[in-house]
């Protein structure tokens, strides 16, 4: 919790602070409370006497399984406060693969729109990628920023996890020890890894000539922004980064920061700026420019809060086609301890039970469906457990000749032509 809360400080509340003055409260939900139970009436019990604009929603975990639930605010009281209270809901999803574009959906129905990390062709496996609007990780300003021609004593780093990402760190990084070059990597969330503080993390990257990145998810299987571009250039460091779009959407390559493709790429490259100064010092002076004048916490938050105020795509249909789909034992109990704890509540400008029965009726109609009793539970089974996921394979292994792999097909089906038999 407390590595949380310090993450939370250095990414949003102290940067938010730039743009102005903002009240805000914050809500610690999800694995982050420590007694699992119902959070919905906290929620909604807080919004009625805070009177909140929007609804932030840092990060959203969907599950099938009513029992996980616990800790977790429910769909039915986003749209209950979305609907009674009229307040906006907000989420910020990060780290995202393209099926959970496709799993949170049921939240973005939910939403006015969505604030993204990711890059445009991840999006389009949403069914709404009208609905999110992409922006940059931020970070506090006294942290990080620093002018790029001062004294540093680091030749070259890294601050990250090194485990996974299909071994891509750590090749890197042998191939660059082969070479004779040795990054300093100072901690990150790998097994064994130290963990750095704000301080320690922001100090480390302020005292870098040439800071790596990575690109790819921790899967391996498509590339990402990550934060550590805008935390190198920011700092006044040179990126030398594995080049995709995703970077690119941001930073220029060769103007911003320094490319690179694969591991000759990265060594060749490397050892050249570590040899000239002064073309390391000219592209970080130009990425520390670029990254200051567009994507630090100013006007990255100035430009959200204006979405925060003048941008909606709320569809109230679609919101109660979401309570439908997810209906649940949790999300009716959830309807009815708000509704009862509403009984208790004095000068409500609105009618308790005329406003949820159009909910109540939703959501019993979506839980006794066919649907809901059977199929839903297949799906749960089926997202559940990974050996079901792959049953269709196990039969087709007992059928198929070896040749045939799951990767042969998989390669077959993209190619030109499956497309022109089809």
């Amino acid at each position: 919790m407390d590595d949380m809360s310090e993450l939370f400080e250095m990414s949003y509340i102290s940067p938010i602070a730039t743009s102005g003055p903002i009240d805000h409260k914050v809500m610690w939900l999800g694995p982050w409370i420590e007694e699992k139970k119902s959070v919905d009436w906290e929620v909604f019990k807080t919004c009625l006497e805070y009177q909140p604009d929007v609804i932030f929603i840092y990060g959203w975990r969907f599950t099938y399984n009513d029992k996980e639930k616990y800790g977790y605010i429910s769909l039915t009281a986003l749209y209950l406060l979305r609907h009674m209270l009229g307040t906006k809901i907000v989420a910020l999803l990060f780290d995202q693969s393209p099926g959970d574009f496709k799993r949170s959906d049921s939240l973005t129905r939910l939403c006015d729109f969505i604030f993204t990390h990711e890059h445009h062709s991840l999006i389009k496996h949403s069914s709404f990628p009208k609905k999110h609007i992409i922006t940059t990780a931020t970070f506090s300003p006294d942290l990080f920023h620093c002018p790029p021609a001062i004294h540093r004593r680091v030749e070259i780093g890294f601050a990250g996890g090194i485990q996974g990402y299909k071994n891509t760190r750590e090749k890197g990084l042998y191939t660059l020890h082969k070479a004779g070059i040795w990054p300093e990597v100072p901690g990150g969330r790998s097994p064994g890894q130290q963990r750095l503080t704000n301080q320690e993390y922001a100090d480390f990257f302020r005292s870098c000539k040439i800071v790596l990145n990575w690109s790819r998810h921790i899967s391996g299987k498509w590339f990402q922004a990550k934060a550590r571009i805008f935390e190198a250039t920011l700092s006044g460091a040179m990126l030398l980064s594995e080049e995709c779009p995703a970077v690119n959407h941001w930073l220029e390559p060769w103007i911003d920061y320094v490319p690179f493709s694969n591991n000759d790429q990265l060594v060749h490259r490397a050892k050249y700026y570590m040899s000239n100064d002064s073309e390391r010092l000219s592209i970080a002076t130009q990425g520390h420019k670029t990254a200051i004048e567009k994507y630090s916490a100013k006007p990255m938050w100035q430009s959200m809060i204006w979405h925060l105020h003048n941008t909606t795509y709320y569809n109230n249909n679609e919101a109660l086609y979401s309570l439908w789909q997810n209906s649940s034992q949790n999300e009716l109990r959830a309807a009815s301890i708000i509704q009862k704890n509403l009984y208790n509540c004095s000068s409500l400008s609105f009618d308790v039970d005329s406003q949820i029965a159009a909910v109540q009726e939703t959501l019993t109609n979506g839980y006794k469906s066919v649907r809901r009793k059977t199929i839903h539970k297949l799906n749960y089974g089926i997202h559940s457990s990974r050996r079901l996921r792959s049953f269709h394979w196990i039969v087709l292994r007992t059928i198929l000749p070896k040749a045939i792999t799951r990767k042969s097909v998989s390669h077959f089906l993209r190619s030109d032509k499956y497309k022109t038999v089809k």
